[in-house]
């Protein structure tokens, strides 16, 4: 019987995984010390980049479907300036106090701004008074009560204590030996509790309606011991005195009905500026039918109307009357006016439309 040569099998290529350890194993082996305890130097091996290149490599490859990644750090802290923060490159009270100074000079009905902290100030001030403000100071910061605090939320509150106390410490030693007493520095911790409850959501005809966690006070209550301990720690530690709100409270400001009314009287501009998506100011009031308490989530229902209430055309427009009708899927439209305190309070808003308020009142 005739047997032929034997027929050599193609060898299968090495799959990624192998060559990528084969090849760190080659620059890791003379690392390792042979049987004589001797290695080689640095300076015969490759070099860093090409062993950690090989590391990333490899482990990108110990698991295609669902690939991992490696990555390295010097160990240094990269703090470049940008934007903003060139003001504070050098002191982070010394800026905010001028800004206040200016801000209150300018508010007094001066014309002409300090250009620094050292220059000479308006003949009404005296030398201590124009390097400190005299009106009280509050440091404000926000949390959503929907978690137990998270990083984040500490660490913003960690920071409003501590450049509180930072403010009033510099503002103490500036009238060291004076008569002279600094204004009061606070801290105020605003719960955004109009933001919406999970599980308490819902979708009708693509448009989106929420319950708040103020209309659900068992999901409110949730986790408010824990902010309040944090806040009571940071405020012992600080010796800071601080406040705590609710949006309700944030809409019962005296100013609330004229911007109310300007935002009304602007909401086709401000809402495509405030929402590319939707266009409309994201506003919203819960139903105040007993056991509803759903709230349209963007405000893309709302109908603003303005009414004046005056008798003649020379009146102020300080006396019209605007009103938002807000829609609920299960009874209806229902409104506010802007000429009652207590609707007002019922008011929320989202993000975006909650800071434009904030910056102008």
């Amino acid at each position: 019987m005739a047997i032929g040569p034997i027929q050599k099998q193609p060898a299968s290529s090495p799959d990624p995984c192998s060559i990528a350890a084969q090849n760190l194993i080659g620059l890791l082996t003379p690392l390792v010390p042979d049987e004589t305890g001797s290695s080689s130097t640095p300076l015969q091996t490759s070099s860093p980049r090409e062993v950690l290149y090989a590391v990333q490599t490899l482990v990108s490859t110990l698991r295609p479907e669902s690939p991992v990644f490696a990555t390295f750090h010097d160990g240094r802290v990269h703090d470049p300036l940008g934007g903003g923060s060139y003001a504070f490159q050098k002191d982070v009270v010394e800026p905010v106090l001028f800004a206040l100074m200016n801000d209150e000079i300018l508010s007094n009905g001066e014309k002409e701004p300090l250009l620094s902290m050292k220059v000479t100030p308006p003949k009404i001030y005296s030398p201590c008074d124009a390097q400190l403000p005299t009106r009280p100071i509050v440091l404000h910061a926000g949390a959503q009560p929907n978690n137990s605090p998270h990083a984040g939320t500490i660490i913003v509150f960690c920071y409003a204590f501590s450049l509180a106390r930072a403010i009033r410490d510099r503002m103490r030693a500036t009238v060291t030996g004076t008569e002279l007493q600094p204004p009061a520095v606070s801290v105020e911790i605003t719960f955004i509790d109009t933001a919406p409850v999970p599980g308490h959501e819902t979708s009708i005809e693509g448009i989106q309606y929420q319950k708040s966690y103020r209309d659900v006070p068992e999901a409110l209550n949730t986790h408010m011991a824990d902010y309040g301990q944090i806040i009571q720690l940071l405020s012992t530690w600080s010796d800071i005195p601080f406040e705590t709100t609710f949006q309700s409270e944030f809409f019962s400001q005296p100013v609330m009905p004229s911007l109310l009314r300007y935002i009304i009287a602007h909401y086709e501009t401000l809402g495509h500026q405030l929402s590319p998506k939707y266009g409309k100011i994201a506003l919203r009031a819960a139903c105040p039918v007993l056991g509803c308490g759903l709230a349209e989530k963007h405000g893309r229902l709302n109908l603003y109307s303005e009414e004046t209430n005056t008798n003649s055309e020379t009146e102020s427009p300080k006396n019209s009357d605007s009103m938002i009708a807000f829609h609920c899927p299960r009874h209806g439209r229902h409104t506010i006016s802007t000429s009652d305190p207590g609707e007002i309070a019922c008011l929320e808003a989202n993000a975006p439309a909650r800071n434009l308020i904030r910056s102008m009142s």
